[in-house]
């Protein structure tokens, strides 16, 4: 089961956060927040938090780390490779 907890979305707004509680048989619930942005008569999900881990702040530090070892030229390259072996 999905909890979805209380939000505040102001009038307007094209930012939020949804959070959410994923219920666990016998366990502890797991926290998951989505970061939303609204645009073009949408809401997106821009992140994606487990536990107040951040997907995007994990991928900005893996590509930080790859640039500054290897340059953006290097960066793009292992981009590139990791997408082609995921299709």
């Amino acid at each position: 089961d999905i909890r979805f907890l209380p939000m505040q979305l102001e009038p307007g707004a094209t930012r939020t956060l949804v959070r959410t509680e994923i219920q666990q048989p016998g366990g502890q619930p797991v926290r998951v927040d989505y970061r939303m942005a609204y645009s073009d008569g949408r809401w997106r999900a821009y992140d994606v938090a487990v536990q107040e881990i951040s997907l995007l702040a994990s991928y900005r530090n893996q590509f930080t780390s790859v640039a500054q070892r290897r340059g953006i030229d290097g960066l793009l390259e292992e981009l590139t490779a990791r997408n082609n072996t995921q299709r």
